[in-house]
């Protein structure tokens, strides 16, 4: 009889065990989804104070959704629709350069760098036209440096710290130097 309350006390230790553990990772995702929808009530709130149309507006927080969705910091994003506000971008100039930022996530490509551009963009009071013009090249050239380094990794190349590499071979092809000199550089 002991033996028989022993494993029926264990059974239900066991059970509540199980079922804590399940209820903190549904609270935990749950709390994840709350977060986000959170993050585009901020966003939607910066823009509704902004002199963009209800249609921009919509246009605008849902490229911005996709930004956060796709793992862009909700900071960076942030930012980015601040300091547009701030330079009186236009929304079509705003949904561009977010539409390049999650072109370049969905490649699998480093886009810090284009976020950095961008900051970079504001700080110095560039032109709309100029910032998109950047990031576009710059998008193009990670694009450009991750085809050199697949091509090198086929070859046999071991690499360590791609996303960087990544990074240094696009500014090398953003300074001119030829696609090919970059390869051979990575065969030796």
């Amino acid at each position: 009889m002991v033996s028989k309350n022993k494993i029926k006390f264990k059974l239900v230790l066991y059970l509540l065990t199980l079922l804590t553990i399940f209820t903190f990772v549904i609270s935990v995702f749950s709390a994840e989804a709350v977060s986000i929808d959170e993050q585009i009530e901020q966003l939607r709130s910066i823009i509704d104070s902004s002199s963009y149309s209800a249609f921009q507006s919509r246009m605008i927080l849902n490229s911005a959704q996709d930004l956060l969705e796709s793992g862009i910091p909700f900071e960076d994003t942030k930012n980015i629709i601040e300091n547009s506000i701030e330079e009186s971008f236009d929304a079509y100039s705003v949904k561009k350069v977010f539409d390049v930022i999650l072109e370049t996530q969905q490649e699998g490509l480093p886009t810090e760098l284009l976020i950095n551009k961008i900051n970079e963009g504001f700080a110095k009071n560039i032109s709309k036209t100029i910032i998109i013009s950047v990031i576009s090249t710059k998008a193009e050239n990670l694009k450009k440096a991750d085809e050199i380094l697949n091509k090198a990794i086929q070859e046999g190349l071991e690499i360590n710290g791609e996303e960087e590499l990544i990074g240094i071979l696009a500014d090398s092809l953003e300074n001119d130097v030829p696609q090919e000199s970059l390869s051979w550089l990575l065969k030796t």
